[in-house]
């Protein structure tokens, strides 16, 4: 494949703000496009990050359908569609866009089918889900697990061939960050309306209960015993009105005043400069790429030390890891770097080290390219 211009085509269910939707804009700006031309469909609708992806000059098809595992129209619509745009490469992200890609891309012959898994959310599949993926696999070139520990995953639930896994670590688009970096932080929250001398703790997710907000608000409470001028910045989409049931703990607790819930933002790296720390409170993660990106911020984190957060914070060093769900060790962290802010300026400097050497973008496209040529 390597003597002409690749056609890459990415399926996304949608591109509503999240990890796997950030990486393909990531993806799509350090691409080599003297050697690939990537196209970009969806299945449902376009989500607010199509509108970045359109910037660089490559529109965002839509079939506008509702997935479903019975919903063959897909299948037939993308076959049409493969068939038509002649791809030499399906990158297809997250199991719907691979389940309807794999199986469109088989009977129009795609060349090479790349699927990439970003979770460990086994609560979140039934065992249907697993047959699928197992099955599929055969018709898959590679299968891109974005950390060891999404690894290890499909190779016990899914039972897929370990020849056909490639660990590819996501990556954070630096220069997006870079730009706050060196600004005043209190120049930041006075543009932010955030308050200029409490201490501002933050996280970023979509709110869901795997995601571990309310265990975050628990510690927070606690939290409040010790610094009561501490606010908290809760910043992601809302799913089946879990917001409601957080808003409702804080209420109860009598500190709703001090949580703020930011909704679905852009300007992630601006509210993260106006940051005392960040925490990603998950009880389980894949890998977690807002963490790598409060990171190269240099802001101390404190994770739950679940599965792909391993692989990215050594305790004590460059973060801080608490037992999954444990709310009374999370408070206790917390505590720890407001106090110690020599310690918390400490872990800051030594994450945004690793990230920088480990997760960057040029390191990625290089990995990513290899697969799209089949080396």
């Amino acid at each position: 494949m390597s003597g002409k211009m690749i056609r890459v085509l990415y399926l996304y269910e949608n591109l509503n703000i999240g990890g796997a939707e950030q990486l393909l804009v990531t993806t799509l700006k350090y691409l080599d496009y003297g050697k690939f031309k990537p196209l970009v469909y969806c299945i449902g609708k376009k989500g607010r990050l199509a509108e970045e992806v359109e910037k660089n000059g490559i529109p965002v098809k839509l079939l506008n359908k509702k997935s479903s595992l019975y919903n063959i129209g897909i299948v037939l619509e993308l076959i049409k569609i493969f068939k038509r745009e002649r791809p030499d490469v399906l990158h297809a992200n997250l199991f719907y866009p691979g389940y309807f890609g794999r199986i469109a891309a088989f009977f129009a012959g795609v060349p090479v089918v790349i699927v990439t898994e970003h979770g460990t959310h086994s609560n979140l599949k039934k065992w249907y889900h697993y047959c699928i993926d197992f099955t599929l696999s055969f018709f898959t070139t590679k299968i891109i697990a974005v950390s060891c520990a999404v690894r290890e995953y499909l190779l016990k639930y899914s039972r897929i061939r370990a020849d056909k896994i490639s660990v590819i670590y996501n990556a954070v688009d630096f220069e997006r960050f870079d730009s706050v970096y060196d600004t005043d932080k209190d120049l930041i929250r006075s543009k932010l309306n955030f308050p200029g001398s409490d201490f501002l703790i933050g996280a970023v997710s979509n709110l869901a209960p795997w995601k571990g907000q309310h265990i975050l608000l628990e510690a927070f409470r606690d939290v409040l015993k010790t610094f009561p001028e501490a606010r908290l910045y809760i910043i992601g989409r809302d799913n089946n009105g879990f917001q409601h049931r957080l808003e409702k703990f804080a209420q109860e607790n009598n500190f709703l005043e001090k949580v703020h819930f930011l909704g679905e933002r852009r300007d992630v790296p601006q509210i993260l400069r106006a940051l005392d720390a960040f925490v990603l409170p998950s009880l389980s993660e894949g890998l977690g790429i807002s963490l790598l990106e409060a990171m190269y911020l240099g802001l101390p984190a404190i994770a739950s030390g679940t599965e792909g957060v391993l692989e990215i914070i050594e305790d004590n060093k460059d973060g801080l890891l608490f037992p999954p769900g444990d709310c009374k060790a999370l408070a206790e962290k917390l505590i720890e770097v407001l106090k110690d802010r020599e310690k918390a300026a400490s872990l800051g400097v030594n994450a945004r080290e690793k990230i920088k050497k480990r997760f960057s973008p040029q390191g990625y496209i290089e990995k990513l390219s290899a697969l799209y040529l089949f080396k």
